[in-house]
């Protein structure tokens, strides 16, 4: 199965959100299923990577810190309705 998980945390970013969705992710490709994430790209990031079946993109946003955010830098990553809806990575 072919899974999307969306979440604007993810490590080595942020904090408790970003650590349970790279636990599910982990374990659903652990489980053989074809995982992609997309979440914050932060400074000294790749923008892309693949580790077997799990894909992780990084999408540029206004965050500041690596380990705190506030509602405006959440609400901006660039491309996100762009990605999804032209299903560029799923």
């Amino acid at each position: 199965m072919r899974l999307l998980i969306l979440n604007y945390e993810y490590p080595p970013l942020g904090g408790g959100a970003g650590v349970c969705a790279q636990y599910h992710a982990l374990g659903l490709e652990g489980l053989g299923h074809m995982v992609t994430v997309i979440t914050t790209w932060f400074t000294g990031e790749r923008e892309q990577e693949s580790h077997g079946n799990l894909t992780i993109i990084r999408l540029k946003s206004r965050r500041k810190k690596k380990y705190r955010s506030n509602p405006i830098e959440m609400l901006s990553w660039h491309g996100m309705p762009t990605c999804i809806f032209e299903k560029r990575f799923i």
